[in-house]
């Protein structure tokens, strides 16, 4: 693999795209992509050079002003993708409540008749005396599955809130994913409640597609600041999921992330 860590090369080339990618095929991508500089994988087409500078500008909004991002986007059906400094840590704030109540469906589709209200306001609006009581009812255990089938080892499954990456990230919601496109129980539930929750930077960013977007975010103000989304974002045959992390402060620097998201989108459309 040729890493490019420099504003100056256009894009990193790996081996070729794959079609049809199972949930463990995407899950090795994500364990062998590079965790540091900008990098392009898994695609012979890369990025044109007007989007590569477009990434590094984006970049260089959170930068410049002495704030940090860090991302990764890929493609669910060819694995190719772009990340930056994807092995950097960040405070999880709510994004953590996203794939706590998927695998909650998934692995406990039974709480649903009982819980349906308590999970559907910890996502609708990131309600966190719900989250809390959702987490004191059924502790770890959903966290600890979702993490072990997903191989999203390295980091606090077992807190409330934690500092992942957005490798990590990006894992847990490869395993949403493959749960949100699925028949299997409650999927359709997740489906509903994640393509209509509140305060999330993707969706009205990216409205313009027309297409389905599931999103969880999350941000915090003081010590530590950050600003954090996953989501999925359904574009026709090729899906992607795309995760976006900073220290930014959401109310002053969410223009930030509007804007790498857009950029990113681009991207997508040019490796595929």
């Amino acid at each position: 693999m040729y890493d490019v860590t420099s504003k100056h090369q256009r894009f990193v080339l790996s081996q070729t795209s794959f079609a049809f990618a199972s949930m463990a095929d995407r899950i090795d991508v994500l364990d062998n992509i590079n965790g540091w500089g900008l990098n392009v994988f898994k695609s012979l087409k890369g990025v044109s050079g007007q989007t590569w500078n477009d990434l590094w500008s984006a970049i260089g909004n959170y930068t410049n002003s002495g704030t940090s991002v860090a991302f990764l986007m890929m493609d669910l059906t060819t694995g190719a993708g772009v990340s930056y400094n994807a092995d950097s840590y960040f405070e999880s704030a709510s994004t953590i409540k996203g794939p706590y109540i998927a695998a909650l469906n998934m692995y406990m589709p039974w709480v649903l008749e009982s819980w349906a209200g308590t999970m559907y306001e910890t996502i609708l609006n990131s309600t966190n005396e719900t989250y809390a009581a959702l987490r004191q009812a059924f502790e770890a255990e959903p966290m600890y599955r979702l993490a072990k089938e997903t191989h999203a080892w390295d980091f606090n499954w077992d807190s409330w809130y934690t500092y992942y990456s957005p490798r990590m990230l990006a894992k847990l919601w490869t395993g949403m994913a493959d749960y949100f496109m699925s028949d299997r129980q409650n999927a359709w539930w997740c489906r509903d409640i994640y393509s209509s929750n509140n305060w999330i930077t993707s969706r009205p960013e990216l409205s313009w597609k027309g297409c389905t977007i599931y999103a969880k975010s999350g941000w915090l103000h003081g010590d530590p600041t950050v600003h954090n989304e996953g989501c999925l974002v359904m574009d026709g045959d090729h899906p992607y999921l795309m995760v976006v992390m900073s220290i930014a402060e959401v109310s002053n620097n969410g223009w930030k992330m509007a804007h790498l998201m857009s950029v990113l989108d681009r991207a997508h459309s040019e490796i595929i």
